[in-house]
């Protein structure tokens, strides 16, 4: 840019100002090498693992590559969510470098990279890693939000299962209560003892020794409904034309067995819209919960059988409908990272949409009514409607 001239000019400058070389040392008057200062020189070779259960299939399979994602923008170090941006909202608490996604791709980089005295030496049992990890909600919020794609999300779940493996009782009571949730509700929804545990835990004694044994904070236990969306189903009587096709509703732990009233509206609804709605028969999980507390392998036993369930429909082109966003995010993001060469966990990623997607982008002609704002309105009167 400058020619050799006036570089040296800047060089006899720069002796008589800063002859000690203190100031800008490497740059346009002897710089430094493109080699010279590297964080990952040419003979980095980090202490990579490949016995993991996420196989990281856009970072040739290595969790040290992903991890190396972060460049250290620093756009995780905001302190407001101006244009709809998520990340990262334990920091936006704390305010400690720790605990941005920064921060904790940079203890993941030293646990793998293994030189210098910061290195962590411990690797997976590493509780510095362990407790930065601790407040990340696994919103993804990441994933969506970093210039370059972190997902800490799901290399806190990877490093959780490995932190614990040949030693689960080190695990906190909340990840096996929580965890384990989608067991217990179908256990309670097939034996139909919604009504004597929602008794036993809404008994002041009793429900605050099951929140202390659940190892959660002191909160209210949810209420299981009497019956849950798969039973309503099965007595359910289609109607509409069933015009558009067939679709699939996933009924998802919280809709099925807690909240069965928003499935049987959104039943109601894509019938209304044209479309013939299935649910599955069986009791199916997408294996969140075990994902979210690091139990990837019964994660992927569980997360398995449902692809396995839900394979003739999606390879009959079928579209799955999940009502819960953190079901979608499984089928659409942690489910292909799990099983990369499966194709149908890619045709169920291409096949799952959210139920506002399938009525504006796979249901041509709807057009949704505008609804009053007066509460006594019944929702029957406000609902999308075909037009001619």
């Amino acid at each position: 840019m400058f020619g050799e001239e006036l570089v040296e000019a800047f060089g006899r400058l720069k002796a008589v100002f800063d002859p000690l070389n203190r100031m800008n040392p490497g740059k346009v008057v002897a710089p430094y090498g493109l080699d010279q200062n590297l964080r990952l020189g040419g003979d980095w070779a980090p202490r990579d693992r490949r016995d993991l259960h996420f196989r990281f299939p856009h970072d040739g399979g290595s969790f040290a590559e992903a991890a190396n994602r972060c460049v250290g923008v620093g756009k995780c170090r905001q302190l407001t969510n101006d244009g709809g941006a998520v990340m990262c909202p334990s920091y936006q608490v704390t305010r400690e470098e720790e605990h941005s996604t920064r921060g904790r791709a940079r203890l993941l980089f030293e646990m793998f990279d293994g030189h210098g005295d910061s290195a962590i030496r411990d690797g997976w049992r590493s509780e510095e890693v362990k407790d930065a990890l601790d407040l990340c909600l696994a919103c993804k919020g990441c994933k969506k939000d970093c210039p370059a794609d972190v997902d800490m999300a799901t290399y806190k779940a990877e490093f959780l299962s490995h932190h614990y493996q040949g030693r689960p009782w080190r695990r906190p009571r909340s990840d096996l209560s929580m965890g384990w949730l989608p067991a217990l509700a179908q256990a309670v929804g097939r034996t139909r003892l919604g009504p004597v545990v929602n008794a036993l835990t809404h008994t002041p004694p009793l429900s605050r020794a099951a929140v202390a044994a659940a190892g959660v904070a002191d909160r209210e236990v949810p209420l299981f409904a009497g019956r849950t969306l798969q039973q309503w189903f099965r007595e359910h009587e289609p109607s509409g034309d069933g015009r558009r096709g067939t679709v699939l509703l996933w009924p998802d732990t919280f809709t099925n067995h807690f909240h069965p009233h928003i499935g049987r509206a959104a039943v109601a609804l894509l019938e209304h819209a044209g479309w013939r709605v299935e649910l599955p028969t069986e009791p199916l999980c997408c294996g969140l919960t075990w994902i979210s507390t690091g139990q990837l392998g019964i994660a992927e036993r569980v997360l398995g059988r449902t692809v396995r369930h839900l394979a003739g429909h999606v390879r009959s082109g079928g579209r799955v409908v999940a009502l819960e966003p953190s079901c979608t995010a499984v089928f659409r993001s942690d489910a292909a990272e799990l099983f990369p060469g499966d194709q149908d966990v890619r045709r169920l990623r291409d096949q799952t949409v959210t139920l506002a997607e399938l009525l504006t982008e796979h249901s041509p002609a709807m057009s949704p009514r505008r609804c009053p704002s007066a509460p006594r309105v019944p929702w029957r009167r406000c609902t999308a409607t075909s037009t001619p």
